[in-house]
């Protein structure tokens, strides 16, 4: 997994210098952002801090679906897709799986396989990553 490198840092806290009256407000943000706790901005990886950069510049959440596009074909891939709807991880929208938050949690340190997109994956690869999302549907469950 790639690191936040010090320029990314820099950014980060001059933006949130003007946004935050304190630490624990912006890191209370990145964590509801990011869905996971930040208890340092230096926890975050190369793609998270540019998905938070992104935000804060655009105004956006940045497009994760590319990491998780996936080969209907392929059933290994379904079976992603199939878990994540498990986990609620479902596009209103649609009714299908949210290819937004599921390319984000691919993109995550959270994800076993790093820097991968999923058709990018080979089939260990997509083993690790359906053995992470199903211990996650385990523990939804307990």
């Amino acid at each position: 997994m790639a690191t936040i490198n010090s320029n990314q840092i820099q950014i980060i806290q001059t933006i949130c210098a003007g946004k935050f009256s304190s630490r624990d407000e912006r890191l209370e943000f990145l964590s509801e952002f990011l869905f996971r706790e930040i208890k340092t901005t230096k926890d975050l990886s190369k793609n998270e801090a540019d998905d938070v950069i992104t935000y804060f510049q655009t105004g956006r959440v940045a497009d994760n679906t590319s990491s998780a596009l996936f080969d209907k074909n392929n059933p290994r891939h379904m079976k992603i897709l199939s878990l994540a709807k498990e986990l609620d991880w479902i596009d209103e929208n649609t009714g299908y799986a949210d290819l937004q938050r599921l390319g984000g949690w691919i993109k995550s340190p959270r994800c076993p396989v790093q820097d991968k997109k999923l058709k990018e994956m080979n089939y260990e690869d997509i083993s690790k990553v359906i053995k992470a999302l199903e211990n996650m549907v385990k523990s939804k469950w307990k």
